[in-house]
C-alpha cells in the first residue's frame, strides 16, 4: 500500500489482507457507506494499514478455483482439500486435508497434518462461517449478468 502521510513507508507485515477487504477499506477512506442490504465479504483494514493496529482484522480466507473450494489459508497455515499441480492435471481429492506451515515449509514439500492437525478446526470455522452466510444470502452464479439480483423471483423479472 502506498498513501503518503497516511501509511508509513517503513512498515512491513506478513498479515493477511484479502482482495475483498479493499472494497470496504477504500469505501471507508473515501467517506462512503458500506452497503447494508447484502452480505459484504470484505473487512475494513484501514486501522491496520494506517498503523493503528499491528494485526490484520482477518485471520484467513477460503481459496477457490472456479466454483470449487481448494482450501483455506489461516494465519501461517494452508489447509488443502485437493491437489492440482498444473491446470491441465486432474484434481485429486484428499481423504484428509493436507496442512502446510508456510513459515516452516514455504515450498509446501511435506504434509504436516500429523503435527498441525489442530489447524483443521480453525479452517473449519472459516468454512462454517461461509456456509452460514450462504443460508442468509444465496451465492451468485458465475454466469450471472451484471444486473443479477438473487432476491428477484422469476415472476418478477
Amino acid at each position: 500500500m502506498r498513501w503518503p502521510q497516511q501509511i508509513s513507508t517503513k512498515r512491513e507485515s506478513n498479515e493477511i489482507v484479502h482482495i475483498t477487504d479493499m472494497f470496504t477499506t477504500l469505501i471507508n477512506w473515501a467517506g462512503g457507506e458500506i452497503p447494508s442490504d447484502r452480505i459484504i465479504d470484505g473487512i475494513d483494514q484501514s486501522a491496520f494499514f494506517e498503523g493503528d493496529t499491528d494485526g490484520s482484522a482477518r485471520e484467513g480466507f477460503i481459496f477457490w478455483n472456479g466454483d470449487r473450494i481448494y482450501g483455506i489459508k489461516w494465519k501461517d497455515f494452508k489447509v488443502s482439500y485437493v491437489e492440482q499441480k498444473h491446470m491441465w492435471d486432474p484434481v485429486i481429492n484428499y481423504a484428509v486435508p493436507r496442512i502446510n506451515n508456510l513459515k516452516v515449509d514455504p515450498q509446501e514439500r511435506e504434509n504436516m497434518a500429523v503435527y498441525y492437525g489442530w489447524v483443521a478446526d480453525h479452517a473449519a470455522k472459516i468454512l462454517n462461517q461461509f456456509y452460514a452466510s450462504t443460508l442468509k444470502e444465496p451465492l451468485i452464479p458465475p454466469d450471472s449478468p451484471l444486473d443479477y439480483n438473487p432476491y428477484k423471483t422469476k415472476k418478477n423479472t
